[in-house]
């Protein structure tokens, strides 16, 4: 508050994209880690003063975009190192935490989190929870942090192992939580007993409707809760190495996925066409890697839906070639990677939408061979596309 007074009185207006990060910058935290290492008041000065300078271009650049294309891109790549580097940011103000915690009550856990970590109910920063196992930081002690913002992981959730501890998190009450990651111990064995135990506690652990970003790591449930498809503001969705995933819940996935990431869920993949991507208009980014060992031709027919721009595919150790009748009706795609498919060895003859600008093909040696010749169908194939790298360090055409 008292850098937003400071910035008002000297009449300047932040980007509200910069003003949550200015005020971490002017927090007791950062100048705090700042000053416990020694480094210098002037280059936090040269650091703030520099934020000023791009919040201005920011806000010109912001009324641009709609008319520029390249303008619009590179507002996307700067409000991306933006938020990477508030999570920075999130961590610094974490780590300062933990050593007041240590410095007034001298109970940090090795590899867990400090406890009476509950009591701080004001907290609003905690970028990460490590679920102790045991005597260890149950995650109960999260239940009262309801001001927790920005980003929040929670690690080892295989450790929670009643309903009544899922329920002691209240996920649901923390409204101000953006992104969320939930991860369980992918060591842990695959038997009935644990996938039917995580299944609960996932149902149990339902995040507040405001939720943009949701990532699931490890869960060895079989299906996901309905609570997933009742998220309206949510924007991405990461999930890995969820090998007993059948399918999602009953209903449809959020409107207003925008970027959906699906890596080594075998089963889930299998049920594909059950997921009901078409129907998601306002779908960009779609990654898929480490499915399918069967799988010689990828995207299928009316899987993807016409809004999206990017498609990665990777790690299909079978995959043959791209469906032509699965990519011809994405008149808006701009960025194709394909990587790491052994077996890739074609494109589809006129196959590739006319709106492609970028390819990227890494470790798909025989395409490579056929496309470096610079001749012959394959690179025919892909000749309009105006970028075009292989083994991605390497620009050809």
């Amino acid at each position: 508050m008292a850098a937003e007074l400071a910035l008002t009185a000297a009449g300047i207006v932040l980007s509200p994209l910069f003003q949550v990060f200015y005020e971490k910058m002017a927090s007791l935290e950062f100048e705090g880690f700042f000053r416990r290492r020694k480094l210098s008041d002037k280059l936090l000065w040269k650091l703030k003063t520099a934020l000023l300078s791009v919040s201005a271009v920011l806000e010109d650049a912001e009324d641009r975009q709609f008319t520029e294309a390249n303008v619009k891109e590179w507002l996307d790549e700067v409000k991306g190192t933006i938020y990477d580097a508030e999570d920075i940011l999130d961590k610094i103000a974490t780590k300062d935490l933990i050593r007041k915690l240590d410095a007034e009550f001298g109970t940090i856990v090795s590899k867990e989190m400090p406890r009476h970590l509950g009591r701080l109910e004001s907290l609003r920063t905690l970028t990460k929870f490590v679920v102790g196992k045991d005597s260890g930081c149950g995650i109960g002690e999260l239940k009262k942090l309801n001001l927790l913002r920005g980003s929040l992981c929670i690690e080892n959730l295989q450790n929670v192992t009643s309903l009544t501890d899922a329920n002691d998190l209240n996920l649901v009450d923390k409204k101000y939580l953006e992104k969320l990651k939930l991860e369980w111990n992918s060591r842990e064995d695959n038997t009935e007993d644990t996938s039917g135990r995580q299944m609960v506690v996932l149902n149990s652990l339902q995040p507040h409707s405001n939720l943009k970003s949701l990532t699931m790591i490890g869960y060895r449930g079989k299906s996901f809760p309905d609570w997933i498809g009742q998220l309206p503001s949510l924007e991405k969705l990461f999930i890995s190495c969820c090998p007993q995933v059948e399918s999602f819940s009953e209903g449809e996935l959020p409107s207003n996925l925008n970027e959906i990431s699906i890596n080594c869920c075998d089963k889930l993949f299998a049920n594909r066409m059950g997921w009901g991507l078409q129907k998601l208009q306002c779908l960009r980014r779609f990654t898929i890697w480490d499915h399918a060992n069967d799988v010689e031709s990828f995207p299928n027919e009316g899987l993807l839906p016409t809004s999206l721009t990017h498609l990665h595919i990777g790690f299909f150790q079978k995959l043959k070639s791209l469906d032509k009748k699965g990519l011809q009706h994405l008149t808006a795609l701009e960025d194709l990677d394909i990587l790491y498919c052994p077996k890739f060895e074609c494109m589809p003859k006129d196959g590739l939408p006319a709106s492609l600008s970028t390819l990227r093909i890494n470790g798909c040696p025989l395409l490579k061979k056929e496309c470096e010749r610079k001749e012959g169908e394959e690179w025919r194939n892909i000749s309009h596309v105006p970028n075009k790298y292989i083994d991605l360090a390497k620009r050809i055409g």
